[in-house]
């Protein structure tokens, strides 16, 4: 149960305090960031700060005093509690539902996709999900959006968000107008969405800047 994975961590660790529940380790601080990142990558919800009247919060709003504990070796032991975790998955799960607020539909989805996440052998130093994780996204086709980006870069030219409104205009115009037409302040909210866009797929927005004298 939920006592027998706090029990282990706070033996393994020493410092966990009593207010928090261990799912399994995604405690992030400034040496272990990639290792960190590949946990909330594999289970992005497993381990969170929780105090009653206070609900959940996400690993990277941990305090510092808990965080300064540059010294661990972090890797093995979150292995060890993710074995642990799926060892009594079918017993602690009602109880998981229960103290976190975490249905129980997504936590039997991630142990349906546990030998994904553990040889996920992707980029670690970017927090991104499996594919198919997070919400929905709102642009149409947005495989073929990216293959257009793509090309820009290769042939060396800045993607900007002309360059996309420009796309969507000559592929998805009815969308495009529709989409500007439900919203208050139509094109400054496409441009957010369109700076979501770049984010979620890798790619990030470049500010001119003055050149620097040698």
């Amino acid at each position: 149960d939920m006592d027998v994975l706090n029990d282990l961590f706070r033996t393994t660790c020493g410092y966990l305090p009593n207010h928090y529940v261990v799912l399994t380790y995604t405690i992030v601080d400034d040496v272990t960031w990639s290792f960190a990142s590949k946990a909330e990558r594999i289970l992005s919800t497993y381990v969170h700060h929780f105090s009653p009247g206070l609900g959940i919060f996400k690993p990277w709003n941990t305090p510092r005093s808990v965080l300064d504990h540059r010294e661990a070796s972090y890797e093995p032991l979150f292995y060890d509690l993710l074995a642990e975790y799926w060892d009594h998955e079918d017993a602690i799960v009602r109880d998981l539902e229960s103290e976190t607020g975490i249905p129980k539909s997504n936590l039997s989805h991630w142990s349906q996709q546990k030998e994904q996440h553990m040889n996920f052998d992707g980029n670690l130093h970017r927090r991104f999900n499996l594919n198919g994780a997070g919400q929905p996204e709102e642009i149409p086709d947005t495989d073929a959006l990216t293959v257009y980006m793509l090309k820009l870069r290769e042939t060396e030219r800045v993607v900007t968000c002309t360059h996309l409104v420009n796309y969507l205009k000559r592929h998805h115009n009815d969308w495009l107008e529709a989409y500007l037409q439900d919203k208050r302040y139509g094109y400054q909210t496409l441009l957010h969405l369109l700076q979501t866009f770049y984010g979620r797929h890798g790619f990030s927005r470049q500010k001119p800047t003055k050149a620097k004298r040698l």
